[in-house]
């Protein structure tokens, strides 16, 4: 089989490094990716070995452009592609534009997040959206809470909304090795507790609220650094207000390509959004053995086994979840359980082989139905 991966950009972030990893296994299985981002990057593109990698034309951000449309259905047309895949919002309005103007293939819709919060009371949006969705022939979501959010925003398309977990790739580094290599970079002392968050630098990550925990007490006058990585439109604003009050409590480290190495040197990964689908983020950090503690949101549940593989704060309230924090890193036998554990879970629920294998079978049943 040919597959077309449409992704916003082909960058190195959440539903585009999902749909890199899951790629990535397909080629291992003897298929073909073409691999397109609707926007170009300038720099740190994330290419795909062993794939046909393209973007779209035009860098503008717009509601739509038929320039684009066009030439996703050449790419379409020439490379012979069998199924496409549209990753995230931006992507399946021209996974349909390109089937209406003249490349009609089946296109299955990853669904990541939560589109009822996207769309809440914004009814042109919601309307659009269920045109577009409406022409997908499988809506696969990235969890339950995913799926019901789905299902609840649009009823009509229960029968074709499924779940497949993301496949996460499990390559442990030595945390020990890691803990004192991002130590001496950024020149903490042995005893200092790193804490992680990583993400956009967006509204809807909640970053005011991270901010709030680390004024806490109990965290202010602990050997405790948050290390925040990632870019985006409030970085700015929130890089003043970490130089201005909190003196080397949390440091900004900007994009980084490779995050495994700050997963495995960190104590503990946090995470405060407003919305999220099934977190990768909390994956990853498993993966490295590092609990997570996060805010009830989204799928959190179905990758936080509660005081098993990490803690789930039912409040958005930071004196709470800071208590959290420091309770767990005063115990060090725990944390590790905790880690071990959340590691087991990545691997067994998580798994690429079982998750590949059934996106497979969502593609050959497509076509057979062609």
């Amino acid at each position: 089989m040919k597959i077309l991966q449409l992704v916003t950009k082909r960058q190195f972030r959440g539903a585009e490094l999902s749909a890199f990893h899951l790629s990535a296994k397909l080629i291992e299985c003897g298929h073909e990716i073409v691999w397109v981002g609707v926007y170009p990057l300038v720099n740190d593109t994330l290419d795909l070995p062993g794939a046909f990698q393209e973007d779209l034309p035009g860098n503008k951000k717009s509601f739509f452009n038929l320039r684009k449309a066009l030439a996703l259905k050449k790419i379409i047309i020439s490379q012979g592609v069998d199924v496409i895949q549209a990753n995230g919002a931006e992507t399946i309005k021209y996974a349909v534009a390109a089937s209406l103007l003249g490349a009609p293939k089946p296109i299955v819709y990853r669904n990541i997040s939560q589109v009822g919060f996207w769309l809440k009371g914004a009814t042109v949006r919601k309307m659009f959206s269920r045109f577009l969705l409406s022409k997908a022939k499988q809506i696969i979501s990235v969890g339950d809470a995913s799926k019901k959010d789905m299902i609840s925003t649009f009823p009509a398309f229960e029968n074709k909304t499924i779940v497949i977990n993301r496949g996460v790739p499990v390559k442990p580094l030595n945390k020990t090795e890691a803990s004192s290599n991002l130590k001496a970079r950024y020149g903490l002392s042995a005893d200092t507790k790193v804490l992680l968050w990583a993400g956009a630098f967006s509204k809807e990550k909640n970053i005011g609220m991270l901010l709030e925990i680390m004024k806490q007490p109990n965290l202010a006058k602990a050997p405790v650094v948050l290390i925040m990585a990632g870019r985006g439109v409030l970085f700015e604003e929130i890089k003043n207000i970490v130089e201005e009050e909190f003196n080397g409590k949390i440091i900004l480290v900007g994009y980084q390509k490779n995050l495994e190495t700050f997963y495995a040197g960190a104590d503990l990964f946090l995470l405060t959004s407003h919305i999220e689908g099934v977190p990768g983020v909390i994956l990853e950090a498993a993966v490295q053995h590092t609990p997570s503690v996060s805010v009830n949101v989204g799928g959190v549940d179905e990758v936080i086994i509660q005081r098993q593989t990490g803690i789930i704060v039912n409040e958005y309230d930071a004196k709470i979840f800071a208590k959290e924090v420091i309770d767990l890193l005063a115990n060090a036998e725990l944390c590790m359980d905790m880690g071990n554990k959340a590691f087991a879970l990545v691997k067994d629920k998580f798994d690429e082989e079982k998750n590949t294998r059934k996106f497979v079978e969502v593609y050959q049943k497509l076509m057979q139905k062609k």
